[in-house]
């Protein structure tokens, strides 16, 4: 499934990004578990090593994604549209300033 993150220069497609704001078991936040942080741009990924619960160095690939939070709200049915919006003018504007 990673393997096509990287795709998203290619295609231009939307990826997502949340983060959990409390665990699903504690009943004082109510529904909301998690916060919308916004459209990611893939930037780069590369190989690493981690120590896991156990205490184990693991190789993993890290990402490294650029969040657009400036878009406001986010229909679903014009992701796609705005997805590429977002990544395309982004683009554009860093090329003006090298």
């Amino acid at each position: 499934m990673n393997s096509r993150l990287i795709e998203q220069r290619t295609f231009n497609f939307p990826i997502h990004a949340f983060s959990l704001v409390a665990s699903r078991r504690d009943k004082s936040v109510g529904p909301n578990h998690w916060k919308y942080l916004g459209l990611l741009e893939y930037l780069r990924h590369y190989p690493d090593t981690q120590v896991d619960a156990e205490g184990k160095v693991r190789r993993v690939w890290l990402f490294e994604f650029r969040v657009h939070d400036h878009h406001g709200s986010l229909l679903l049915a014009n992701e796609a549209v705005t997805s590429s919006r977002v990544l395309t003018a982004f683009k554009a504007s860093n090329r003006r300033r090298l």
